[in-house]
């Protein structure tokens, strides 16, 4: 195992060709890791959210995994096609993250597949799965797993009370029931659960029929006991041990280009905007690494040096799993279900309707450093300066630092003046708008000054991959929309899979905020996808009646699962 985590660092850090191989290269694939991810429904409509958390375990410890650092998520219908591809960040073996039923869904059964692209080399089967109903009364759309001829599962008011393994762990301000808008009290046996990684949702149960939830505890057993050390995979996948990893490959127009040792620039063009450098190896293929906590869902590659043009760049797809085998059970409903689908679906018109009093909210990402550094940037903020047409006139009368030249090929160069010198100039310096890599410095020269809003300059050479640059000019446009009129035969726009943002999720309290006037038909009460501590855990009921479902699972820090059920009734 050493042995080969220390291969994968060595290949990541020269920069090697590394990811999809032929499995006779890459012998040492022994370190399994499977995906579980605890949902919080199996039965949703349009309007309703359905929240995730994925845990990333290891096949030797049973533990959380601290191999891959991204996960997919993925609904499927009966077909095999994607109604979603989630991509989430599991720096510290897990992740969560949601998905907003839409209006344009069809009733039906649907697959909730989890994988990471590591998993793809034990075989094309070895995925999370579990079923998702989804009941759409918008729309006569529906798939062929829809049957109208089930009941109303009547035993869904019994029981009451303690339902996991380790029941007793939670407990209730009060037993039984608890009226409208409420103010409800979790509390935890510290005594009978450790310090670990767990999630905890309240949510309304339902009275239609649905497939068993899978939970963390019958998911370990059936996968402890079905673990194989047999490749069957004919293609490998390194682990995304450094977040994002992309596969390329460049193919030339003519067979008098080689395709090896190319440059490639891999541009960002984001607030927090990135730049990666690349090199082809002898088959022309390329790799790079995104940080997973960028999300971003376009990115630009160009091709550098001579002839550029005459390159094709191509992005390779996820692993190609087999959904083949999928058991996609029927959705069985009847007219005896008509009132409690309609009145479910107002009730998730209303809510809706006031989410702008009630909103989920993203958790802010702090501006970052520059990748090429914060130290000894020089800024030129333009509205601070008189303002000139053109960016070759703002350089000429503003831009002390840096200039603009031209070879000795009649091209306009940029460069900058050395630190501490007005005369030693360095030409050829990295030069980027809105953090994309610009080559083509003609198409620059007469842009419209009056659209920047400032222009950094940093005066000492810099390194970045394969390529020496003689300082850094970045200019940021004020609508940071420089991208979207920049042509250019070698720039290659590639939509990507973002990963998921981060959320804070709404709570009400009805202490602190003046809700009274608004309606009130949450049936998700409570989604903690990160429980931190073992504090007493507060929400309030809402004004939909019915019995509800607490449900703690995870991993402790010593590799044991965790999960118990609680039930209370709303009246």
């Amino acid at each position: 195992m050493k042995k080969l985590y220390t291969a994968i660092l060595f290949f990541i850090f020269l920069g090697s060709a590394f990811g999809q191989q032929n499995r006779k290269e890459l012998p040492e694939l022994n370190a399994g890791e499977k995906v579980f991810v605890d949902y919080t429904s199996s039965l949703v409509f349009p309007g309703e959210y359905l929240y995730y958390k994925v845990y990333l375990l290891d096949e030797a410890t049973k533990g959380l995994s601290n191999l891959s650092k991204i996960a997919y998520v993925k609904m499927i219908n009966e077909e095999g096609k994607s109604v979603f591809t989630h991509k989430i960040n599991t720096n510290n073996g897990s992740g969560n993250g949601d998905f907003f039923v839409p209006t344009n869904i069809a009733s039906g059964t649907y697959k909730l597949i989890a994988f990471t692209n590591w998993m793809f080399n034990k075989n094309p089967t070895n995925y999370f799965s579990a079923t998702i109903f989804v009941i759409n009364p918008y729309t006569t759309k529906r798939n062929n797993s829809l049957k109208r001829i089930a009941q109303i599962d009547s035993t869904t008011r019994e029981n009451i009370g303690e339902k996991g393994p380790d029941a007793s762990i939670l407990s209730l301000s009060k037993n039984g029931s608890f009226s409208k808008r409420e103010q409800v009290t979790i509390s935890l046996d510290t005594t009978k659960i450790a310090e670990g990684n767990y999630s905890l949702s309240v949510t309304k149960k339902s009275n239609f029929q649905s497939s068993d939830k899978t939970t963390i505890s019958n998911f370990a057993e059936s996968y402890i006991s079905s673990s194989s050390n047999e490749n069957i995979s004919e293609e490998n996948y390194l682990p995304e041990l450094r977040g994002d990893l992309f596969r390329g490959k460049i193919s030339a127009l003519s067979r008098d280009l080689d395709v090896n040792n190319r440059s490639l620039a891999i541009s960002v063009p984001t607030e927090n905007f990135k730049l990666k450098i690349s090199n082809t190896n002898e088959e022309g293929v390329f790799y790079f690494n995104l940080e997973p906590r960028q999300s971003v869902d376009e990115l630009f590659i160009q091709v550098l040096g001579s002839q550029a043009e005459e390159f094709n760049v191509s992005l390779d797809s996820l692993p190609n799993f087999d959904y083949s085998a999928l058991d996609f059970p029927a959705l069985e409903i009847n007219s005896a279900m008509k009132e409690e689908i309609v009145n479910r679906s107002i009730q998730n018109q209303v809510e809706n309707s006031y989410y702008s009093i009630k909103p989920d909210t993203l958790k802010l990402m702090d501006r970052e450093v520059p990748f090429f550094g914060s130290k000894d940037i020089e800024v030129f903020p333009l509205d601070d300066y008189t303002r000139f047409p053109t960016v070759k006139e703002t350089f000429i009368e503003v831009i002390t630092s840096a200039k603009i030249r031209k070879n000795k090929n009649d091209k306009s160069v940029f460069g900058v003046y050395a630190r501490n010198s007005d005369i030693t100039f360095n030409s050829s310096a990295l030069l980027l708008v809105d953090g994309l890599y610009i080559e083509n410095t003609e198409a620059l020269m007469n842009y419209s000054a009056t659209k920047i809003d400032r222009i950094e300059v940093v005066r000492d050479e810099y390194y970045y991959g394969s390529k020496i640059f003689g300082g850094v000019i970045s200019i940021e446009t004020k609508e940071k929309d420089f991208v979207e009129n920049y042509q250019a035969a070698s720039l290659n726009k590639f939509d990507i899979i973002p990963v998921q943002t981060p959320k804070n999720y709404y709570k009400v309290d009805y202490e602190d905020q003046d809700l009274g006037r608004i309606p009130d038909f949450r049936r998700q009460l409570l989604w903690q996808p990160n429980l931190s501590g073992f504090e007493p855990i507060q929400f309030y009921t809402s004004d939909v009646e019915g019995v509800y479902t607490i449900t703690l699972q995870g991993i402790d820090n010593n590799g044991n699962r965790v999960f118990d059920q609680k039930e209370f009734e709303v009246k």
